[in-house]
């Protein structure tokens, strides 16, 4: 299997998807890798929403915005994407922290990037505030491990990682949620051979 490669990318969740997708050398129709707005139409496409959280005994209120087909639910967008994709792929979802960090350092001490969704303040690159713990985030891609930390792929086109030490609480919380890797080995794209179905 080769390196991970970063390549960027537009929407978080889709192109978390897309990543991987390519780096274990799936193919389209056209026997290319798929794209980011192939694997979002697939997805459901565009979708808008919003949730005000507002609540008497907090002291702020906070506005969360969606922009993608099911965007309140992660986690079954997730399940009803690769579905479509005909993927066979192991998601695995935890509440526990151990459990997340002992499968994640499995997926990726072997090779396999999984895609993880953390919880955005936990993951402490964009600078959020601690009252934001627990908001939530999008997926992101864990891709190796470096002296005790993470390497995200969070639609970065330079290398990054989570600033957390693994062993802390705040990051095993970043990957405690859900993780998704294919079944296959490396030498056999996540489909066995066969390209993705759309229908």
């Amino acid at each position: 299997m080769s390196e991970y490669a970063l390549r960027g990318g537009l929407q978080p969740d889709v192109s978390a998807v897309t990543a991987v997708l390519t780096h274990h050398g799936v193919e389209g129709p056209d026997g290319q890798a798929p794209g980011e707005a192939l694997v979002f139409a697939v997805s459901g496409g565009i979708g808008a929403g919003y949730i005000l959280w507002d609540f008497a005994h907090e002291t702020m209120s906070t506005i969360v915005f969606g922009f993608r087909a099911r965007w309140q639910y992660p986690q079954e967008w997730l399940k009803s994407t690769v579905d479509r994709l005909g993927l066979a792929v192991d998601i695995h979802t935890t509440g526990g922290k151990r459990a997340a960090a002992k499968r994640l350092s499995a997926n990726l001490e072997a090779g396999r990037p999984s895609i993880v969704l953390p919880d955005r303040e936990s993951l402490g690159y964009w600078r959020l505030p601690p009252e934001l713990s627990g908001g939530g985030g999008h997926f992101v891609v864990a891709y190796g491990e470096e002296d005790g930390r993470v390497l995200v792929d969070d639609r970065n086109l330079a290398r990054s990682r989570s600033t957390g030490r693994r062993s802390t609480p705040r990051v095993a919380a970043s990957a405690r949620t859900r993780t998704c890797s294919p079944r296959s080995s490396p030498a056999t794209s996540p489909t066995g051979g066969r390209p993705y179905a759309t229908g």
